[in-house]
């Protein structure tokens, strides 16, 4: 008996499932990514001239048509609401129901300190704790770091956590908290805020002896001792963390610049001049790429595109910038926040405050924690949105999909956007990362947070073609 097709009965019309003479492929550009991040996919071997239905799992996103060559070409974003793991886009042509599919990972990384190199410490893509959920949230499990309790940020880079500890070790760890790798940098006597960074393969450190080093991200899986890929010295301490932006390291330094290297080689590039004086935070970057990074009581501005800079004086200690509506935002020693640029000054309590922590910048508001309160403010006019007493000063705010997250008295705490306490968890020392439906956060140990009974991730079934049905037409 000689089988010509695949045949499918619904009620009583008959559905034949044919093949074009040559197989179907279907690759995606990239393959990873963030919700909403732009993909291509590209078919072949389909029929000419044909109908191509594009679906995300099973829903169907978009309608092509293939080549005289039978190639098919679109570009499509990955849905808003795509939840971190595996998940499959599928080309099916409409009149054979010849199909390929390739999958595609959704993640977002936390690759330095603030999120991005403009430091706002807002994680745009999140989509899975928010105002609903975040009460639901729970350990998911907890990794030993050096106990002392005033571990640093983390980052999240390709799934995995990198962290350095008050010992100045540095640590990787998988999703499920299980120790990948770990290295030793040079030790300091006082504990640096030095927060690591990633891109293109590697994680970077820097430290108070003027060095900046470079591990392969995957360096091992068994918990052994990583090797650097390369390593350089600056010759002046590194002064307020790295910041990664336009494919190029930038690291402030006691001697009043900003070194420029290469991530993939460690070569220096042309460096900053800032200032006369040791520069004291990041650089902070705007979308136009002009750049904000603190000195004492100064604020150096250097301008878009180029090495030239003003230093504009302030007579108060300044935080670390946050760069955003093409200028900046910062605390002072005086329980303030300030735009700088001598824009907007707005108070935040009666305090004189020894730390000043950066703010966070997220649309049109600046959230601000002064030395015993916590407050929203206006981005452009500086007036308080809403304001609340907390007991002790914070050590670091995040904001993702409506959550703003602070570490208060050495514990984890949410508030919504309009200051209305949401959940309440564990020890911290540091400012809460959220990525891929789960929070971390360091003191003498690194813990991750997910919703209660939730997986960190999903993977999605691979569909069955056959069982996929168009809705365009």
């Amino acid at each position: 008996m000689k089988t010509f097709g695949i045949f499918a009965a619904i009620g009583t019309c008959v559905f034949v499932f044919a093949q074009p003479a040559g197989a179907v492929n279907a690759v995606l550009k990239p393959v990873s990514g963030p919700p909403s991040m732009s993909v291509t996919a590209t078919g072949t071997g389909f029929d000419a001239s044909t109908l191509i239905d594009v679906f995300f799992d099973t829903t169907e996103i978009q309608l092509a048509t293939s080549k005289s060559t039978g190639g098919v070409t679109v570009t499509f974003p990955i849905p808003t609401d795509a939840q971190p793991g595996v998940h499959w886009v599928t080309l099916s042509e409409r009149r054979t129901y010849a199909a390929a599919q390739a999958s595609f990972n959704v993640f977002v990384n936390w690759a330095q300190t603030g999120f991005g190199p403009s430091k706002r410490g807002f994680n745009p893509y999140e989509n899975t704790i928010g105002y609903n959920n975040v009460a639901q949230l729970t350990r998911l499990w907890s990794s030993p770091l050096d106990g002392f309790g005033n571990s640093k940020p983390p980052i999240v880079y390709q799934n995995n956590i990198y962290v350095r500890d008050a010992d100045q070790v540095v640590r990787a760890f998988s999703p499920a908290g299980k120790l990948l790798w770990k290295a030793s940098t040079p030790f300091q006597m006082f504990p640096d805020a030095l927060t690591p960074a990633a891109t293109a393969g590697k994680v970077f450190f820097a430290t108070l002896t003027g060095d900046v080093i470079a591990y392969p991200y995957r360096c091992h899986t068994d918990g052994s001792t990583c090797a650097p890929a390369w390593a350089r010295h600056l010759g002046s301490a590194v002064a307020g963390g790295l910041t990664l932006w336009n494919n190029l390291l930038y690291a402030p330094a006691a001697d009043g610049m900003v070194h420029v290297l290469d991530p993939a080689t460690g070569k220096l590039k042309p460096s900053i001049l800032a200032a006369s004086s040791a520069l004291t935070s990041w650089i902070a970057f705007s979308a136009d790429g002009s750049g904000y990074v603190a000195r004492g009581q100064n604020m150096v501005e250097t301008a878009a595109g180029s090495h030239g800079t003003s230093d504009d004086p302030y007579g108060l200690n300044l935080s670390a910038p946050v760069a955003g509506n093409e200028t900046a935002y910062s605390t002072d020693s005086a329980d303030n926040v300030r735009e700088v640029q001598f824009g907007w000054t707005a108070p935040l309590g009666a305090g004189s405050c020894i730390f000043q922590l950066p703010p966070v910048f997220v649309g049109a508001t600046v959230y601000a924690a002064g030395c015993a309160s916590l407050g929203g403010y206006d981005a452009t006019s500086g007036s308080q949105i809403w304001s609340l007493t907390i007991p002790s000063n914070s050590q670091g705010l995040s904001y993702a999909n409506g959550i703003l997250y602070t570490c208060i008295a050495g514990r984890v705490i949410a508030y919504s956007s309009y200051g209305g306490r949401m959940w309440g968890g564990g020890r911290c020392s540091t400012a809460p990362v959220i990525a891929n439906g789960v929070l971390y956060v360091t003191a003498g140990d690194l813990n991750a947070y997910t919703l209660n009974g939730a997986q960190t991730t999903v993977r999605m079934k691979r569909p069955d073609p056959r069982s996929l049905r168009p809705l365009f037409h």
